[in-house]
């Protein structure tokens, strides 16, 4: 018995003991921490709904919209690289959330201190434009959806409220988490511009852009006629196949040097515009800059009508959804309207501290193209006519001269004051210094008049204008007693004096030949304009293609 005892005992005092449980480690101290993400508009996209997080956001939190009012938060923090900003251990209550980077904010407060109110975006042209919302005009996707505060269903001026709107709620005794969307009060716009200092500056980037795409369409006018093949050097290697493409003819919606021409004076059109009302809002009786935009509207409408026909005519900061094509008569109108908008507020000389800016003569050489384009004789013969005052200060310089500087004596307009690739490389003249490229100069003006009294056929007076600029260069112009003769020798003279200047293709149609000089290259008919890119018709359900492609 004694012997059976112990392994009983032993049992009892080591293997049969029982388990002591492990020490239980303590909950995780739950955070309670305020957390607040911002989420920047402008940055907003399909599938990014709100934006995406931004970093380095100021967060400013208000016990009152009085505080607000004289700029003294309770509590400040700023976002990290996820777009947190972190309230910890703070004073329980409520309070209006500011928050800010730069010009972007949720609240865009006035003199008064009233703010419009929006904590959501346009996620789409139907949510524009549906009839269930209040209307709010020049709005497009990535846009605040302002709350309609007065109940009227339209979005304006009197829908605002004292500033700022949305609050947090902190509570130290749970996590809390909020967040807030800033941006520009029209985000499609960018930033804000509020003096006509900051005006004049965007105009003069602007302006810049306008003659570099401008520079973009005397290429394209080069490559489709017998001017220039489609090797062109210098041309960014994603476009290199799609200029040879415009070189045979084998032009789709889809190309990307027609759709970047479009989409790059298109946007020029769009900022125009935000200009203007930006002048409107800023300083209403100015008229300087404001005839300036009209002038710089007027030849960017005139690039687009004369390589794609009818086009959409926009007044707005963005192509609106139900954008369609004007006629060519309501274009024309349109173009006509800008160039009387600026023309008694137009210099007759550019200023010395804005030599880009356009002249009575510029303005008169766009109409003058306008109605060339339009088989408006008359009209070409008035806005030419030597006789104004416009042109007095113009006289026709040594070829070899022509290019070397903006100021030269038979410049009538230059934008850009130098050369970059690829048009530096295409523009080559050989025995001519070439420094610049003006958008119009006097021997275009003798020689759109040689073209007009071709089209109305009177051959005397075509010769006359010939033997002006022939002269200059020492060159005789040939006997014309019909319209071979006269369309002999004005080629003639286009391709010695005015070679790859922007009027080759355009000259073809004007006077019939296109469909012969071109076939070889593959041309028909239907290629006098080039196709609506593929992307705006997708955009813009009502929009309609060229007849061809």
């Amino acid at each position: 018995m004694k012997k059976a005892l112990l392994p009983i005992l032993l049992c009892s005092f080591f293997a049969c003991k029982k388990e002591q449980p492990d020490p239980v480690s303590p909950p995780p101290m739950e955070d309670k921490t305020t957390k607040i993400t911002v989420w920047d508009a402008t940055q907003w996209s399909e599938s990014n709904p709100k934006g995406i997080p931004i970093e380095g956001a100021t967060v400013e939190l208000y016990a009152t919209q009085q505080d607000y009012l004289i700029k003294k938060p309770a509590l400040t923090a700023t976002t990290d690289k996820n777009g947190i900003a972190s309230f910890k251990d703070a004073k329980e209550g409520e309070y209006f959330i500011v928050a800010f980077k730069d010009q972007k904010t949720n609240t865009w407060a006035d003199d008064l201190g009233h703010t419009k109110v929006s904590d959501t975006l346009f996620q789409s042209f139907g949510s524009i434009n549906d009839p269930q919302q209040p209307i709010q005009r020049n709005a497009a996707p990535g846009d605040f959806m302002f709350r309609d505060l007065n109940g009227d269903a339209q979005i304006d001026n009197n829908d605002v409220s004292a500033a700022p709107f949305f609050k947090v709620i902190i509570n130290n005794e749970a996590p809390v988490a909020a967040s807030a969307i800033i941006g520009y009060p029209v985000n499609h716009e960018g930033a804000p511009i509020n003096t006509m200092e900051e005006v004049k500056a965007a105009f003069a980037i602007l302006a810049q852009q306008i003659g570099t795409t401008h520079q973009g369409f005397v290429m394209l006018d080069g490559v489709l006629s017998d001017e220039s093949d489609g090797n062109i050097i210098g041309v960014e290697s994603n476009l290199a196949a799609d200029w040879q493409k415009i070189d045979q003819f084998q032009i789709g919606s889809s190309n990307a040097v027609i759709r970047r021409l479009w989409n790059e004076h298109y946007s020029s059109i769009f900022k125009i515009n935000q200009l203007m009302a930006d002048i409107s809002r800023i300083a209403p009786g100015e008229t300087e800059i404001r005839s300036q935009l009209h002038a710089f509207r007027a030849l960017t409408y005139l690039d687009l009508f004369r390589y794609f026909g009818d086009l959409p005519l926009v007044e707005e900061s963005f192509m609106p959804y139900d954008a369609s094509r004007s006629s060519a008569g309501t274009i024309e109108a349109y173009i006509y309207a800008d160039v009387m908008n600026s023309f008694n507020n137009m210099p007759v000389t550019a200023p010395t501290a804005t030599p880009w800016y356009a002249t009575r003569a510029a303005v008169n050489m766009i109409l003058a193209k306008l109605y060339i384009e339009t088989f408006y004789i008359d009209g070409v013969m008035h806005v030419t006519d030597t006789g104004w005052n416009t042109y007095e200060k113009l006289r026709l310089s040594d070829l070899s001269q022509v290019f070397v500087s903006p100021a030269g004596t038979e410049i009538i307009w230059a934008i850009s004051p130098g050369l970059t690739s690829p048009f530096k490389e295409y523009f080559v003249k050989a025995g001519q210094t070439v420094n610049f490229f003006p958008v119009t100069r006097l021997t275009e003006l003798y020689l759109l008049r040689a073209l007009a009294y071709v089209l109305w056929h009177s051959w005397g007076a075509v010769g006359e204008e010939l033997n002006i600029v022939a002269n200059r260069s020492g060159k005789t112009v040939g006997v014309i007693s019909n319209q071979d003769d006269a369309l002999r020798e004005l080629e003639k003279l286009y391709s010695g004096e005015f070679y790859r200047e922007g009027f080759r293709y355009r000259f073809l149609h004007l006077t019939g030949q296109a469909a012969t000089v071109l076939a070889d290259k593959g041309y028909i008919s239907y290629h006098r304009h080039m196709p609506i890119p593929d992307s705006v018709l997708m955009k813009h359900p009502i929009m309609t293609q060229n007849v061809g492609y």
